[in-house]
């Protein structure tokens, strides 16, 4: 009960809050292998998702929007760490949630 008081109040401070807080998706745009700017892939993707979450569940708040993009990094690096791309302990490291 205490954990879902603390998620409370902080869901009413970013409610309250005069400016809202931007969720940071990642650079808009990335160089390919050739030096040419192109849209960046990830940061579409995460732009997609969110405005997909948002269809959903329109009262989602900034801090909703930020624990869904930890979802989508800790299932970025899960992918990345099934493809064999890296060892068994850089994956159980990178995909730990950090405070």
């Amino acid at each position: 009960m205490a954990s879902a008081w603390e998620s409370f109040r902080g869901h009413l401070g970013i409610l309250s809050a005069k400016e809202e807080c931007p969720v940071d998706l990642g650079p808009a745009f990335e160089r390919d292998a050739r030096g040419y700017i192109q849209e960046n892939t990830r940061t579409a993707a995460r732009n997609q998702h969110i405005e997909k979450l948002l269809s959903v569940h329109p009262w989602s708040d900034p801090m909703d929007l930020e624990t869904f993009l930890l979802g989508f990094d800790a299932g970025e690096q899960y992918a990345s760490c099934d493809k064999g791309k890296e060892s068994d302990s850089e994956c159980d490291s990178k995909t730990a949630i950090s405070a």
